[in-house]
């Protein structure tokens, strides 16, 4: 079935969704304008715009915008498929005979029932790390091992910077570097089902010794979401929110997807800001490095290629229209 057919077919319940508060921010209708919508089609959409004057009698005036970055058909990928389905097993039913058996089981369903249409919405969502509230906070007092991984104050703070590191100096003296970082989700529905997300980490740099390093992605519990201090060393614990990279597959000039396991699936707000941290393994193991410098560092939030979460989620949900089945199709 050709897309434009079936976007025909879909039109009413389509066109309910896009003048419902829901579909017109989902669809980016509400950035445009905030007529009343006539048309869904599967690169745009028509509304009312006024009156215009033709031959001494005034008529409601169209406007359209078509080619739209995120095209409609994209935006309803997961939403026009359950209709068309629901669509199709009526009329096999209904050719068949079979009506009398299934159509209490549709009803019970809630399939059959005027004014709704079941929709289920999806998408990806990149989300960039927060420039103030993101960062690095050091403890580089050349102390040792147990006084610098257990201290409560960082040494001093670097917003923006995702930096984590770990450092062997001269005699039993070290240096710990832990990243930490914050981003407003709160645009995602509060009813949206989290499928998936991902750390992307742009590589700024890295260096590893014979100590093989990895990077563990871990909780973080800092003050404010939005202003990184020095006070945060310690806001972090060591539970693994996703698999551990190891500094040599991290990639160079391009973004290294870290896939959060249900620990870091779980920590994402959907109300407010989700947080993480990122430790190397011998910090997050306390295990102390036994050569010189391992280190990591990911490009800032203000950067071109951002450090940023990617959040798969998707909302089922109802449009509601005034229709049935046979009046709908």
């Amino acid at each position: 079935m050709e897309l434009k057919e079936i976007f025909s077919l879909c039109q009413r319940p389509l066109i309910v969704l896009a003048n419902n508060k829901l579909g017109r921010k989902y669809l980016g209708i509400d950035k445009v304008t905030d007529k009343e919508i006539i048309g869904v089609h599967p690169n745009g959409f028509t509304w009312w715009n006024g009156l215009e004057h033709k031959k001494g009698v005034w008529h409601r005036h169209r406007a359209s915008v078509f080619n739209i970055e995120n095209k409609i058909a994209d935006k309803l990928r997961f939403a026009i498929r359950p209709g068309l389905a629901i669509y199709k097993a009526y009329r096999y039913m209904k050719e068949f005979h079979y009506l009398d058996r299934y159509l209490p089981l549709l009803y019970n369903f809630g399939l059959l029932k005027p004014g709704f249409l079941p929709l289920m919405l999806g998408d990806v969502s990149a989300f960039n790390v927060h420039s103030t509230g993101s960062g690095y906070v050091p403890r580089d007092a050349a102390e040792n091992w147990a006084t610098t991984r257990d201290a409560t104050q960082g040494s001093h703070v670097h917003q923006d910077i995702i930096s984590a590191e770990t450092d062997k100096g001269a005699g039993a003296t070290y240096a710990i570097y832990r990243a930490f970082m914050t981003s407003d989700t709160s645009s995602l529905d509060d009813g949206a089902t989290i499928n998936g997300g991902t750390v992307q980490l742009f590589r700024y740099g890295a260096m590893g010794t014979a100590d093989t390093p990895s990077l563990a992605i871990c909780g973080n519990t800092q003050a404010t979401n939005t202003q990184l201090g020095s006070a945060d060393y310690d806001a972090l614990d060591a539970t693994d929110n996703a698999t551990r990279i190891t500094f040599a597959s991290l990639g160079s000039s391009v973004y290294t997807d870290v896939v959060l396991n249900a620990t870091g699936e779980a920590a994402i707000i959907k109300t407010g800001y989700t947080k993480f941290s990122i430790r190397t393994d011998r910090d997050a193991d306390n295990v102390a490095p036994t050569v010189g410098a391992n280190y990591f560092t990911s490009t800032p939030g203000t950067h071109a290629t951002p450090t940023r979460f990617q959040v798969d989620w998707s909302l089922a949900g109802v449009a509601g229209a005034a229709f049935d089945l046979n009046r709908m199709w």
